[in-house]
């Protein structure tokens, strides 16, 4: 996950510069970069297992039954 986070670094200001110079407006280049994470992010939402989603509400069901068996 680090190492995405490296490339990312290194991608996105170049990105950001190349699209500068071809369209003359630093707008369109940040326009551009939040429109990958919103892709990114609907990516992972629609990805996910359903059980994936629901680890948190089971872990807490656990706690509630152990700590109701006192």
């Amino acid at each position: 996950m680090s190492s995405i986070g490296v490339i990312r670094g290194f991608v996105s200001p170049t990105l950001l510069g190349f699209i500068k110079t071809q369209t003359g407006s630093l707008s369109n280049g940040i326009y551009f970069i939040a429109a990958v994470m919103v892709v990114g992010g609907l990516a992972v939402l629609l990805a996910l297992p359903r059980n994936a989603v629901r680890v948190g509400s089971v872990a807490l069901g656990k706690l509630k039954n152990e700590s109701g068996s006192h």
